[in-house]
């Protein structure tokens, strides 16, 4: 054995098997032990072909998050790969399970390649804006053509390898052991030689089609990313270069890549998912669960909940006003059918799901219930009302959550007389789509009804995560924050549908306007009374900053929102400052960066990494930005401070937080903030 590889022999056939976990990542450590374990096999006397196959439910899952750090270490993927194509003996890759990104890559590097049926390969690296380091763009396209290989290296999904059965000589179902050993045997009997890929023609023989391919991808790829643009231009390189000429290509896009700020920035982001799943795991232990939730109100939200939570296998009771009865239960019922044809559901029937569905008009309904949410809105007063009510009857266990995030859970919990077990549970809309709730607690609430919560949100499988009790929690505040900036813009002389499409050319499938006029920004400060002054309150009354007329095929900007603005502008002192597209972008960013700081300072959020998470999952900043915190390393603190200081100058709205100050003293980031 070397390490993290078993050396077997079985008569004339060496088996590799690799045994690194249940997913075999390519490890600096495996990729070293797969070496030395051909050259072992080399040592051995009366071996005639060679099997390499693994342990464990995966092939090689290839270079999963932690290994990218090390993927150019020496040996590379490329190295082990090089290793496997040159060995003077078949070599056989036996998928016995799934082979991803570089894990395929290896099988693509031997000579024969035989798989069980229910096996599926693929390369997701594209999804993280990664492109292939060990011969996927130069081996694949010479099996199958570029029209084919474009179509798995781009398209970042699971395959079956029935998909690709040009690539495999066998596809085979059960006793796999059996088969790939008597595949070998096969190879040594009939005296067939090694075959490397790289020497290989057949999907190169029709030179026109292979550039037509090409031709159709860059056409189609017309505003995709630098990692989509290089995939392209290396598969080119496999019809037009010598396959070591195009070798070299791809190692220099992968370092590219791997060096992006778009990969950079997927990858913070699988890492922040990783760090809440496993802060939600240390906590689930031992926690109780919600059995039965009351929901007051009857929302889109709250009945998007409700359903959300009867395929959670939970009982759910709404409380609701008996005119909304029909309509609520109606529209619980739609959505559970949604939910269940979305998953694709054989084990649960629409029926069954509802069989747990109970609506009732009484608060006084929910004292079966192990959680109350309200959802009801109303005022502050409403509010404090409803809550002292559920503390006078509801079961002592019980949690009360309040669904907005408003703030004042202290207050709640006072009215209520049971501070430990109050919460916020903000749930994003739609809550049947959106994976994200934040849990806001305050320095009362008990830490058993916390991580009760925590389990509740995996239950519904969401990310969940943690904020200090805050107006706003992290979402809001960071959302009003680019509100804020966008308006102050204006006060500069940047345009609204400048502002607009310089935030959607960011990745944004919405501009700040855009998003007031369909409810989803602040109704208070200068803007938004000028605004509601003159009755233009959005799309939904007909008009904001865009007309919204019957048959109107192209947003229009409103002349009247026009007039606005200038008549704001009038009062402010100097010139029009001139911003660039790429200034707009950055200095909305960098607003967003600033009140993120000031929640990471006042302990309403844990993390940089959980301020990103929230925005890119419930607010719809893009993921390959990373989030604003993100973005601003990556912008450069150093960099972000001076521009903020030069524009605080003339708008002190713009002033930075005293965070970067600190940060940059001491050479950290936000993702130094854990």
């Amino acid at each position: 054995m070397q390490g993290t590889v078993d050396v077997e022999t079985n008569g004339e056939v060496a088996v590799l098997r690799m045994s690194s976990g249940g997913r075999n990542p390519l490890t600096l450590t495996l990729r070293s032990d797969l070496i030395n374990a051909f050259r072992q096999v080399r040592r051995l006397g009366g071996i005639r072909a060679v099997v390499l196959t693994a342990r464990g439910a995966y092939f090689s899952s290839g270079l999963e998050l932690e290994e990218l750090e090390d993927a150019q270490i020496s040996p590379t993927v490329a190295d082990v790969a090089r290793t496997i194509e040159e060995f003077e003996l078949p070599v056989i890759a036996a998928l016995q399970g799934p082979a991803y990104d570089a894990g395929f890559e290896l099988a693509l590097a031997a000579h024969y390649r035989i798989a069980s049926g229910t096996a599926k390969v693929g390369f997701e690296g594209i999804n993280l804006g990664l492109t292939p380091c060990g011969g996927a763009t130069q081996r694949l396209p010479r099996l199958i053509g570029a029209e084919n290989s474009l179509k798995v290296l781009l398209g970042g999904r699971r395959l079956p390898v029935k998909s690709l059965g040009l690539v495999f000589d066998a596809i085979v179902l059960g006793q796999f052991e059996a088969q790939f050993q008597a595949f070998a045997e096969a190879i040594i009997s009939e005296g067939k030689p090694k075959r490397q890929t790289s020497e290989l023609t057949l999907g190169l023989q029709d030179p026109m089609a292979f550039q037509a391919s090409i031709a159709d991808a860059r056409a189609s790829a017309k505003g995709a990313g630098r990692a989509t643009l290089d995939m392209i231009r290396c598969v080119e390189a496999a019809g037009l270069l010598p396959f070591e000429a195009g070798m070299a290509l791809e190692a220099d896009a992968f370092e590219e890549s791997l060096n992006s700020h778009v990969s950079q920035s997927y990858r913070h982001l699988l890492r922040a998912e990783a760090r809440v799943r496993a802060q939600v795991a240390t906590m689930d232990e031992g926690a109780w669960d919600v059995h039965k939730l009351a929901i007051i109100g009857t929302s889109a939200n709250a009945i998007g909940l409700a359903a959300v939570c009867l395929c959670a296998s939970m009982g759910v009771i709404v409380i609701a006003p008996g005119e909304d009865m029909v309509r609520v239960r109606a529209g619980v019922r739609k959505q559970v059918d949604r939910i269940l044809q979305r998953a694709g559901s054989t084990s649960q029937t629409l029926d069954q799901v509802i069989e747990g569905f109970e609506l009732a008009p009484r608060i006084e309904d929910c004292v079966n219930s192990d959680m109350v949410l309200d959802l009801a809105g109303g005022s502050k007063e409403d509010q404090l009302d409803r809550f002292r009510q559920l503390g006078e009857f509801m079961p002592g266990h019980s949690v009360l959550a309040t669904g907005t995030a408003q703030g004042g859970l202290a207050e709640l919990g006072r009215q209520a007389q049971r501070s430990r077990q109050v919460v916020g549970l903000y749930a994003y809309a739609p809550v049947e789509v959106l994976p994200l709730i934040e849990v806001a607690q305050s320095p009362m609430t008990s830490q058993v009804v916390v991580a009760a919560m925590a389990r509740f949100v995996s239950r519904l499988e969401k990310y969940c995560v943690f904020a200090a009790d805050a107006p706003g929690l992290i979402g809001k505040a960071v959302q009003t924050a680019l509100f804020r900036a966008s308006e102050h813009l204006l006060y500069l002389g940047v345009e609204f549908e400048e502002i607009d499409d310089a935030m959607r050319a960011y990745g944004f499938n919405l501009g700040p306007f855009r998003l007031w006029d369909l409810g989803r920004g602040p109704r208070s400060g200068r803007l938004a009374q000028a605004m509601a002054e003159q009755g233009l309150t959005g799309r939904a009354n007909g008009a904001g900053f865009y007309t919204y007329e019957a048959g109107q095929t192209r947003r229009a900007p409103n002349k009247q929102a026009v007039r606005i603005v200038h008549a704001l502008r009038e009062g402010k002192e100097g010139p029009d400052v001139y911003l660039s597209a790429e200034d707009i972008q950055f200095y909305c960013v960098a607003a967003m960066a600033n009140e993120g700081a000031r929640l990471l300072s006042e302990g309403v959020a844990q993390s940089g990494s959980d301020i990103d998470l929230v925005m890119t999952l419930g607010h719809g900043f893009p993921r390959h930005r990373g989030g604003p915190m993100k973005a601003a390393d990556l912008y450069g603190l150093l960099t972000l401070r001076k521009k903020m200081r030069a524009l605080a100058e003339v708008d002190d709205f713009w002033t930075p937080s005293p965070v970067f100050d600190d940060l940059i003293k001491n050479g950290q980031t936000f993702g130094d903030w854990v």
